[in-house]
């Protein structure tokens, strides 16, 4: 992903939804982490 590109996407967000639904929506490339089902 290109520098332009990757500043658009917001930094620090938590998305609520469907989890797959919610990662085909991301541009490739532009995901660190993915903490999903927390234990509590």
């Amino acid at each position: 992903m290109s520098k332009k590109a990757a500043k658009k996407l917001p930094l620090d967000v938590i998305l609520q939804g469907d989890c797959l639904a919610q990662l085909r929506a991301l541009p490739d490339a532009s995901v660190d982490l993915v903490f999903a089902d927390p234990p509590y």
